[in-house]
């Protein structure tokens, strides 16, 4: 092969030939430059000069530089000039006219500050019960008066024996036969000596949302400051927000113990043989918060671990709601004096719910046992013979 010619070598490039440009063209008479002094700014202490009349001297220097030698199309154009220079003249005054100031707009009304809107509880939601009336009964705690409650309720041995051994009111019979339920209540009271009562769930969701307690002031007599916003399941940094009142001389006759659980799921694949591919509800975990209710003829009051500040109470741990919980379960004549308590009641949910169609893979669902509860507390209210009114 030939050799390779070196990297220096300068290769011819052909350079296109350049494009004749057409000559300049010669005016017969040029243009002479007009020389128009600047207008001199505003003397001090006076007004500027006219832009108007500035205009017209340029324009007569301008039309004394042409001279008598322009043609018509020159004229023509002076003209149009001129007659542009006096609507120009006539307009200003209009159009530099100070424009009306605007009358003063009236200040808004501003309304005084009052108490921050309280939220609007909604309806009691009770357990989904289709029977409209229940018995309930008040337990004895003694599993030996199985075999009276069968035959005074006219029941199996079981459903007697979860009655007997119950340490708290409990709903013993649900049915849609409200005179039944009364005659069982009534042959109750004869043969065992024990409180019953045949009531209509519509008494229940009748009575009122209890108000919480947000913090403790006093305990002869009872002054708390409550809030008529079920927080019942906020965070103690949202309850230290809410509107609150003293209530001062509250006459508590008769304090509810428990506790409700709260349980989490989220949505999961079986594990099951031959179930793999379907969606299914996994537990992830639960949460307790002890519950303490306060009846009286006028109040229906609420306690609740982790939104109550126990500070005011006997018993109270710093830095532990639950063990103050339980120091005032323990002693709660210490706090409340001879008033009568019931036993602790744990209110569950339940079973785990249906899965529902719209929730996100991942996504927590939770289920809490506080329609249960609102029944159990209302229940106690309404055997320890406390009306439905509520302050």
């Amino acid at each position: 092969p030939p050799p390779a010619a070196p990297r220096s070598a300068a290769l011819p490039v052909a350079r296109p030939s350049p494009v004749p440009r057409p000559p300049a063209p010669v005016w017969p008479r040029p243009a002479p430059a007009l020389a128009v002094d600047p207008p001199a700014g505003p003397p001090p202490g006076g007004p500027g000069p006219d832009p108007v009349a500035a205009l017209g001297a340029a324009l007569a220097t301008l039309q004394g530089a042409l001279g008598p030698g322009p043609g018509p199309a020159a004229r023509a154009a002076l003209a149009r000039l001129r007659e542009a220079c006096d609507a120009v003249e006539q307009a200003i005054p209009v159009l530099c006219a100070a424009p009306a100031a605007p009358a003063p707009a009236a200040a808004p009304a501003v309304a005084p500050a009052g108490p921050a809107p309280v939220a609007a509880a909604g309806p009691v939601v009770l357990p989904p019960y289709r029977q409209p009336w229940l018995l309930a009964v008040e337990g004895p705690g003694d599993g030996d008066r199985t075999a009276a409650l069968a035959a005074a309720l006219a029941t199996d041995r079981i459903t007697a024996r979860l009655v007997a051994l119950a340490r708290h009111p409990k709903v013993a019979l649900r049915g849609d036969d409200g005179a039944a339920l009364a005659a069982a209540a009534d042959r109750v009271r004869a043969q065992l000596g024990l409180k019953a009562r045949a009531l209509r769930r519509t008494e229940l969701a009748g009575i009122d949302h209890p108000q919480t307690v947000l913090a403790v002031h006093g305990l002869g007599p009872l002054r708390v400051a409550a809030c008529a916003v079920p927080a019942w399941d906020c965070d103690p940094a949202e309850a230290r927000s809410l509107p609150a009142g003293v209530l001062p001389g509250a006459d508590v006759q008769l304090v509810v113990f428990g506790e409700v659980v709260t349980r989490l799921y989220r949505d999961g694949q079986s594990l099951g043989r031959g179930r793999r591919g379907q969606r299914v509800l996994r537990p992830a975990g639960e949460r307790r918060r002890r519950v303490v209710d306060l009846h009286g003829p006028g109040c229906f009051l609420r306690l609740v671990q982790g939104v109550t500040d126990t500070s005011g109470l006997p018993g109270h741990v710093p830095g532990s709601a639950l063990q103050s919980f339980k120091q005032l379960e323990e002693a709660p004549h210490a706090a409340f004096g001879a008033v009568p308590c019931t036993a602790s009641r744990s209110c569950s949910p339940g079973a785990a719910p249906a899965l529902p169609a719209e929730a996100e893979p991942g996504q927590p669902i939770a289920v809490s046992g506080w329609p249960d509860w609102e029944e159990h507390s209302r229940v106690c209210r309404l055997l320890g013979g406390l009306g439905p009114v509520t302050a």
